[in-house]
């Protein structure tokens, strides 16, 4: 980190992962009395922020809710409008590298116990969904042989999905392969043997952020879960972790099917109707 020493009792994890996270924050800090998780801007969230604050959601979801959210600046950067407008309404503080020389302070600063309950309890809530869907998958798995590999969208399926973009101020319709049909969403996808089946995956986890997940001044909050479905050709894994795609997918509310026409999907989610 460009030779910056740090307060010594300080934890430096780079690159951290988390079990319920398809991205992370680029390092995390920690002591006895908390954690900073500090997040850089990439030059792909130069291009599209929504990558980066999809990405500070996710693991405000997942991260315990003590966690202070840095966004780390640097000077010599211009940033898009966009980050500059909407950074307070996600991330805690931003800082400079030479802030981390006082991380013991940014620590012992701790976030107001206000915010601390709220994001607790929008956990509560979101890990109780992510419980239920991953034991129906799991189950779905257990009984199912994932015989159809020919995945494609099927022919009733003709509305895309779409979400409203509050960072730009627009509608905008999604590119993957999410349908809305009949008041929820049915999504499909090839896995391939040569890419990983997280990055694969991350249009659709990134779809239930923009569309039903919103930050405000730290806490994540939503209304409700849709429901919804993804037909894909294989039980997705991960080498080192092969239930972390299934988990996550469940977090955002996903059941994972493996049917040859529509019908036989909706039967899959039937159980789940609101």
């Amino acid at each position: 980190m460009e030779n910056i020493k740090l307060p010594k009792g300080l934890l430096l994890v780079d690159n951290p992962d988390h079990p319920f996270t398809y991205d992370n924050p680029d390092f995390l800090l920690s002591n006895r009395k908390g954690l900073l998780a500090v997040f850089k801007i990439r030059e792909n969230e130069l291009k599209n922020p929504n990558k980066l604050f999809n990405r500070l959601t996710n693991s405000i979801i997942a991260y315990p809710p003590y966690t202070k959210m840095l966004l780390l600046i640097e000077n010599n950067k211009n940033y898009p409008n966009v980050i500059e407008q909407f950074w307070k309404k996600y991330f805690n503080e931003y800082i400079e590298i030479k802030d981390l020389k006082r991380s013991n302070l940014l620590i012992k600063d701790s976030k107001p116990l206000k915010i601390i309950k709220e994001i607790k309890n929008i956990q509560k809530r979101i890990f109780r969904v992510q419980s239920q869907v991953q034991n129906d998958n799991l189950y779905f798995y257990n009984k199912s042989k994932f015989e159809i590999k020919e995945i494609k969208p099927f022919p009733e399926l003709k509305e895309k999905a779409k979400f409203y973009d509050s960072i730009i101020n627009k509608e905008r319709i999604v590119r993957a392969n999410i349908y809305k049909y009949d008041n929820q969403f049915i999504a499909v996808k090839k896995l391939s043997k040569n890419i990983s089946d997280i990055k694969e995956l991350v249009p659709y986890f990134e779809f239930v952020i923009n569309s039903e997940f919103f930050v405000d001044y730290g806490v994540p909050n939503f209304k409700f879960l849709s429901r919804k479905a993804i037909n894909l050709n294989n039980i997705p894994s991960l080498r080192y972790d092969p239930l972390k795609p299934t988990r996550i997918a469940s977090l955002f509310g996903w059941h994972i099917s493996n049917a040859d026409n529509l019908q036989n999907l909706l039967q899959r989610i039937e159980k789940y109707r609101k």
